[in-house]
């Protein structure tokens, strides 16, 4: 009896602990005010790019901007409205970043240091172009047949990244996946997995105190989905 009622204490407290940051979690609206104040910064000498098309990782530091630090971010005004994201800034990085993306492929994000030195990644978007022949496709690696996707559903099962497909005369002209959501008070060091849970992707901070910079690794993967 004891054990049964020590593992619903247990139980209790970890989902207590749960809601707790659930709760602390401002409204991703609210994180969007911290955007109007960021200034649009080129990527030129911010990134640097090392590895190949089995491994490649791309390091961008920030940049003091008044009494902020900024990531570079560039104006793409309406790029991702047609699936309901709102953002105009993105950092941008395709296969001249990570070597393993294919030409048609493309990552956009916004890496933010919030006041309070908090790290935070607002929007992590995965774009695939693809045509109206087109019945499978090859995303970050791995293929997929494009008719097992809706627009809106989870990508791989996993919530926190959705689907949004963008037509144009009845055809699919891009795939996006997109964080429903963002990742907030992120410690320096702690790495991510981006877009499909397989370390693929991995995103991270680091130097978040001091002059802080992001870390993307990419790992080309084998096999089909």
């Amino acid at each position: 009896m004891k054990k049964v009622l020590l593992s619903f204490l247990v139980l209790g407290l970890v989902l207590a602990i749960g809601c707790v940051a659930q709760e602390e979690q401002a409204p991703k609206e609210e994180v969007a005010v911290e955007l109007e104040n960021l200034s649009t910064i080129p990527k030129q000498g911010l990134i640097a790019v090392t590895g190949d098309e089995q491994l490649s990782v791309a390091r961008i530091k920030a940049k003091k901007e008044g009494s902020k630090w900024q990531f570079p971010i560039e104006e793409h005004v309406d790029e991702f409205i047609e699936v309901g994201l709102h953002s105009d800034t993105f950092l941008v990085l395709n296969n001249s970043h990570i070597r393993m993306l294919g030409s048609d492929e493309s990552i956009w994000l916004i890496p933010m240091i919030e006041s309070g030195n908090s790290a935070v990644l607002f929007d992590a978007v995965y774009a695939k172009e693809v045509s109206c022949e087109d019945k499978t496709t090859t995303i970050l690696g791995e293929g997929y047949d494009i008719s097992k996707f809706e627009d809106g559903s989870s990508f791989e099962f996993d919530d926190k990244w959705k689907i949004g497909l963008e037509r144009e005369n009845g055809c699919t002209k891009r795939i996006v996946i997109y964080l429903d959501g963002y990742f907030y008070d992120l410690e320096d060091g702690e790495q991510l997995n981006l877009f499909r849970n397989d370390n693929t992707i991995l995103f991270k901070f680091t130097n978040t105190d001091s002059n802080p910079q992001i870390e993307i690794i990419g790992t080309k993967p084998t096999g089909d989905k």
